[in-house]
């Protein structure tokens, strides 16, 4: 199980500088010019502006025509719509699961509550010998017949769990 950040291909430079500009922008809440940028990015001046120009055109930000300075348009939110909150669980488990797997051979679930199941969000099952199952992620358990949905009422507050009780015991789609 590997995810130590190495890739197969080289680091794109210039999409790299792109977004340290995004991040430096979120940073200065009223925009920034593009000295500003290049004194705390370490770049260039005219790399910065070539680059600042290509976001522009791409629509995530916007050039202020009273002092020069660049601030973020509402596009940038478009690059977060596609995360959710539950993912960050895989980012964090992934190694911890890695380490599992080489002192356990057995398969490994991490999974969080979604309504009435326990959705897999990372998992052992593909690199283990002992798994017949190896894509698993994304799968919904029933809470009421899996050791994770058991454990999660087990040690769920007492309140709102007869409603995932309730829930958990109907056929999906009623």
């Amino acid at each position: 199980m590997r995810d130590d950040g190495s890739t197969a291909y080289k680091t794109v430079r210039g999409l790299s500088r792109g977004l340290l500009l995004l991040k430096l922008l979120n940073k200065f809440d009223g925009g920034a010019t593009p000295g500003l940028l290049a004194e705390f990015s370490g770049l260039h001046r005219t790399t910065v502006r070539r680059l600042l120009e290509t976001l522009q055109e791409e629509g995530f930000v916007r050039r202020s025509r009273s002092d020069d300075s660049f601030r973020l348009t509402i596009n940038v939110r478009q690059l977060s719509d596609g995360f959710r909150d539950e993912h960050w669980i895989s980012a964090l488990a992934t190694p911890l699961l890695g380490e599992l797997l080489r002192e356990v051979q057995w398969p490994t679930d991490i999974t969080t509550l979604d309504v009435d199941a326990m959705v897999v969000r990372e998992t052992t099952h593909r690199f283990s010998r002992l798994s017949f199952h190896r894509a698993m992620v994304g799968r919904r358990l029933p809470l009421l017949l899996t050791a994770s949905g058991l454990t999660w009422l087990a040690f769920a507050p007492r309140r709102g769990t007869r409603r995932h009780r309730q829930h958990a015991g109907r056929p999906s789609g009623s």
